[in-house]
This record gives structure tokens, sequence and C-alpha cells, in this order.
């Protein structure tokens, strides 16, 4: 199969995080079986959906293993394919990467190649659950080094390090009260307002930490949720979600960003879904692949925007970097897209690790 026609595969099958990749993961598992790899999956709970991560080996050991995730963000765009391009949600983050790293193994399995193996992990896009479960699932195969797959225009990311992130959600308490009530203060809809006003403030004024290396500290409110009720009455609780690329240690982003949720409302009820201090760098002649060596290395500016599933690898002790095909800003996009000419460079760029890392 093409890697063209893998990739059309995976964007056909909607895998939004929240809703499950369980139809991705079946045609991943179904493939690299039908090609001869032996494929594990593992069931991971996430969000209340139901996923599995999928993993395809060949051999008893991995001296590389490539790996990217199946999810993508919401909402699903059309699916459609011209003469250059595949188009769909996730075509460019990360089943462009995926398919050209499938591609690549199928490849490197029927020149009899053996000791690699393709990983498919699911909830990338919101906590890496996929991946810090898979740690326990390869330490009897003990990978040497893992290559991420995410769209990287083809530069290898992470030997630099790779910002943090602390995704967490703010509950804020008021009353279920009916609009028309005179004076009413305890609204959690306006307390939220105020934080996100209060927040931004520490964004506008750079008054988060800021690192040499990794820059800015950079918060982002996504996402705004409120207790069901009428549209006449106000919320009892209202839910703001706060994204943080973090430069420095975790501790102390909180340490500035909770006592502003604390004074606003000190009932609040904040949960930290994930967290993860920044990584240091990572030494690219541990990989021993010429090809890597060969790419541009992103640093400076670059390095500040990404936040990856190296982070469970580093806590595993195994080196990755990230390295794929496709426009980093065409992820999440409207009109998110991938090159073919992309994806048969990918699959060339892969093939050629398995076999530097293998032979």
């Amino acid at each position: 199969m093409k890697v063209t026609t893998i990739t059309k595969e995976l964007v056909n099958r909607s895998s939004i995080t929240k809703n499950g990749e369980g139809e991705v993961g079946m045609f991943i598992a179904s493939l690299m079986h039908d090609h001869g790899f032996k494929v594990i999956t593992q069931n991971v709970k996430h969000h209340g959906a139901t996923g599995f991560n999928v993993l395809a080996t060949r051999g008893d050991s991995l001296n590389l293993l490539l790996q990217s995730h199946m999810d993508t963000v919401e909402p699903d765009i059309k699916v459609d394919e011209d003469e250059n391009a595949i188009y769909g949600r996730g075509a460019c983050d990360a089943k462009g990467p995926l398919g050209s790293m499938l591609g690549a193994a199928i490849r490197a399995s029927k020149e009899g190649l053996t000791n690699f193996g393709v990983l498919a992990t699911v909830d990338e896009e919101e906590t890496f659950s996929g991946a810090f479960a898979a740690v326990d699932l390869l330490k009897p195969l003990k990978p040497k080094a893992i290559i991420g797959g995410e769209p990287t225009e083809f530069k290898v990311v992470g030997t630099e390090g790779l910002k943090g992130n602390i995704y967490m959600t703010v509950g804020f308490n008021g009353e279920n009260t009916h609009v028309g009530k005179p004076g009413e203060k305890n609204n959690a809809l306006v307390k939220m307002s105020k934080a996100v006003i209060a927040l931004q403030d520490l964004n506008d004024n750079h008054a988060l930490p800021f690192d040499k290396r990794f820059g800015q500290t950079i918060l982002n409110p996504t996402g705004v949720e409120r207790t069901p009720n009428a549209e006449n009455v106000i919320p009892a609780e209202a839910v703001l979600t706060v994204d943080v690329r973090t430069s420095v240690n975790n501790e102390t982003v909180l340490s500035q960003i909770m006592p502003i949720i604390t004074k606003i409302d000190p009932r609040a009820r904040t949960e930290i879904k994930l967290s993860v201090d920044p990584l240091p760098p990572v030494d690219i002649e541990a990989f021993n692949l010429e090809t890597l060596k060969k790419l541009e290395i992103v640093s400076g500016v670059g390095v500040q925007s990404y936040v990856a599933e190296p982070h469970a690898w580093f806590r595993a002790g195994i080196p990755a970097v990230i390295v794929g095909p496709g426009d980093t800003a065409l992820a999440h996009q409207p009109n998110e897209h991938i090159l073919k000419s992309d994806l048969l460079r990918g699959e060339d760029m892969y093939h050629s690790m398995l076999r530097e890392a293998c032979s």
C-alpha cells in the first residue's frame, strides 16, 4: 500500500481526542499484522473516551522506534484529495507523519530488517496519557532511541530541549440565580471573566518567567464551560481551561498563577490535567543516525513553540527528538493538508533511519 493511500485511510477515519481513536487504531493494527509485524494494543482511558495505543514490532528489541499519535483536534473537516495534496483533519498533525512512518516500516520489513517498530499513541493533543502509558509497554523492548513524528518541515526539534506545559481547568463558584434578581454579585461567569483579564495581564506585561533558551512563558485561556441551565439563570459554576507553555519549572509558574485565581475566588476548584517541566537538550550523537545529523536543527524561537510526547520518553530515559513531513502552520487549521511529495520524502527519510539503525 502506497504511503499516500495509507495516509488517506488514516485521515478518512475520525479520531478527535475526546471521541476516541479506535477506528484509526484498528486500521493500523490490521495493516501492520497483515505485513508480518507483531502487534500489541494497549487500552488507554482518557477523557471518558475509548482508545488504545498500537505497537507494531519486528524482532525482540528496538534499535529504533518510530512514534506518532492518532488523535486530532476538533472539528473534523472535509476529507479531499487532489494531484498534489491530501486534505482533512489530521492530514498534517499528525496522520501525515504517521503514514510516512508506517510506509517506511513496511518497506524495511520487506527488506528483512528487524529490531525496530512503530508506535501509534492516543491523547497527544491534550494530556499525553497514551505516551505515558506506553512507557510500561516499551520497557521489555528497551528502545535505544525514539523518533517522534510531527509536522516540522523536516527540521529536527528537541536537541536543544522542549518547553514545559501546564494544562489545567479552574472552576469558579457562584449561585444559581434568576437574571432578574437585582444586585447579584455571586456570579461564576463574572469571576471567570476577571480571572481571564488578570491572567492575560501576565502575558501582556511579560510578567511570567523568561528563559534564554526557551523564551517567554506563555499563558492562554483556551476554553469555557458552564453549568447547564436555562438562559435566564446565572450558572452555579463556570469552568475555564488554561494552557501554559512554560520556560522554567512548573512550580515556579504556578506560584504566580494560583494567588491570582484564589484572590478572585477562594473556593475555586483547580485541576491540573497535565504538568511537564521543560526538557533539557538531547545529544544528537546519541542516535547514531547519519540521516538525522544531515537535517536542519530547530533552535532559538523555533524551540519555544513545541510541547510533545518526548516529555514521556524523557521520564523513561529514552533519547527522543521530533522530525517529520508537513508544515507546522497548517496544523489544526481549516485548510489542514499535507503535500504528497512531503509524504514520499518523509517515508524515504524514516526508511533511511531504519536502515542505518537496523542493518
